[in-house]
């Protein structure tokens, strides 16, 4: 059961970019974000309620959710949206499952933590296989600079939730209720963007009942669908090797880009995706070193 939530949340997870992509071509940006943190918090918060959780914010310490929820889903969502106008899910989704290889990185640079060779050669494996993958789509004409770097920018403020993420998970817990203070300050993080761009100007008669099936999966999918089974499997399964999971999300968007929007996969993009995947699950492969104890054991 473990396995298979972990393999669930990853096709919600390349899901969502797939039909964040299709609702690209109805909604704004904005108005795509708005439904979708709308919806997931107002699931999330039906469960809060429901289980009877401490959703009390008492000190400064506990508002860091907050600040969390500014940078993801916030404006990590709305990046991802707003690229996937100019790029393809091939490349976003590819991008976004880097985030495990990133993330001890940036723990090294920022928190000063300690960093494994092996992340550093996947690293740079990693960029090697993306740059190809990149040139890749846009020679294809199914990606652009512009929506590479878009999607890049949500990559980085997703990881800078992370870092804020590490203290408040050691400090509060409550990670449902954290999750719902996220996903609200992300939709209002969207309301505003939208109110102060172009005004709500959604006409619910032309949408099909496609374009309601997309935003009811990204409500779903973008909250409360993969919040619960990421936690339901890390209570049985440690943390080495959920991390293999995340990685997924390249090959297993890339097949719903090729078979939902059709686009386009070439075999240099599919060796690309090969090495990139590779490259990401490289530090979790490779056994960690046994530390030398006291004695020097």
């Amino acid at each position: 059961m473990p396995l298979l939530a972990m393999f669930t949340a990853v096709f919600f997870w390349s899901g969502l970019l797939v039909a964040q992509k299709y609702l690209g071509n109805v909604l704004s940006v904005a108005e795509t974000g708005l439904f979708r943190f709308a919806l997931a918090a107002t699931l999330l918060w039906i469960v809060v309620f429901a289980t009877r959780q401490d959703a009390r914010i008492r000190n400064k310490a506990e508002a860091r959710p907050l600040l969390m929820g500014i940078f993801e889903p916030g404006l990590a969502g709305l990046f991802v949206i707003w690229g996937l106008q100019y790029t393809s899910v091939i490349t976003a989704s590819v991008l976004w499952s880097l985030m495990p290889l990133i993330m001890p990185i940036l723990g090294r640079v920022i928190l000063k933590e300690p960093l494994r060779p092996v992340v550093g050669i996947a690293a740079v494996i990693a960029v090697a296989g993306s740059w190809v993958l990149i040139a890749g789509q846009q020679s294809t004409g199914q990606g652009s600079m512009l929506g590479d770097i878009l999607v890049a920018l949500g990559v980085a403020s997703a990881c800078t939730n992370q870092l804020i993420a590490r203290s408040v998970a050691q400090t509060l817990g409550r990670p449902l209720v954290t999750t719902s203070y996220q996903v609200t300050v992300s939709m209002l993080l969207a309301a505003a963007i939208l109110l102060a761009t172009e005004g709500f100007q959604v006409s619910w008669p032309a949408l099909g009942l496609l374009d309601y099936a997309a935003i009811g999966f990204i409500g779903f999918a973008g909250g409360l669908g993969t919040f619960l089974l990421y936690n339901y499997a890390l209570r049985y399964m440690p943390v080495g090797r959920i991390s293999l999971f995340p990685p997924l999300v390249g090959p297993v968007g890339t097949v719903m880009a090729a078979l939902l929007l059709g686009e386009r996969l070439t075999l240099t993009d599919m060796a690309a995706i090969t090495i990139i995947v590779f490259a990401a699950m490289l530090p979790t492969l490779v056994p960690e070193p046994a530390r030398p104890g006291k004695n020097g054991a």
